[in-house]
């Protein structure tokens, strides 16, 4: 009996350590499933956010601000006048409304941050 039992926790062990090895091998094949607000982002940033304007141009760029929160960050070259920066803004929020609407997410919300891009 006893032998057995030595038998079956060895069996046990070299069964854990193969699915040890196989679990830390897959890397970048493991599942994974983001938040709501971790897909709205990235839905947002996979799309082209460089927003030509008449003076500059201008980049927006979404962030992730647990629990609801998407930080839209606009990037502006000094250039670029108040009136086109108001207008990329205004793009950058209708881009955010539209993926909320699509996916019919009433809790998400967004604030604004304005940042010069350094000069060269």
């Amino acid at each position: 009996m006893f032998r057995y039992s030595v038998l079956l926790l060895i069996g046990i062990c070299v069964a854990g350590g193969a699915l040890a090895k196989h679990a830390a091998a897959t890397g970048g094949q493991d599942p994974f499933t983001p938040t709501k607000l971790e897909w709205l982002v990235l839905t947002l940033n996979a799309r082209d956010n460089n927003i030509r304007t008449k003076s500059g141009g201008t980049v927006c760029q979404f962030l992730a601000e647990p629990p609801d929160t998407t930080r839209l960050v606009i990037w502006y070259h000094a250039e670029v006048s108040a009136k086109d920066l108001e207008e990329a803004v205004t793009a950058c929020r209708a881009s955010f409304a539209a993926n909320v609407s699509h996916y019919g997410w009433k809790w998400a919300r967004v604030v604004e941050e304005r940042s010069p891009l350094p000069a060269n």
